[in-house]
């Protein structure tokens, strides 16, 4: 029971977090392709999307790790 309990916890944050992490990296995209000048305002936004997309996986594997027996 308490461990269906920590799993549960365990998914909402990893879901609410994997949340933030998307909407901190539209943001940042958008930020990236304004602020920046020349070839920049290309590269920019992709690392900021490929840093989000690395994170919100971390978060995923986070969620769907197996709990210790």
């Amino acid at each position: 029971m308490l461990s269906k309990i920590i799993r549960l916890i365990r998914k909402l944050i990893a879901e609410v977090s994997g949340g933030l992490v998307l909407m901190a990296m539209v943001v940042g995209i958008f930020l990236a392709a304004t602020l920046n000048e020349g070839a920049m305002r290309i590269i920019g936004p992709l690392l900021v999307l490929l840093a989000g997309l690395i994170v919100y996986g971390l978060t995923h594997l986070i969620a769907e790790k197996p709990d210790r027996r």
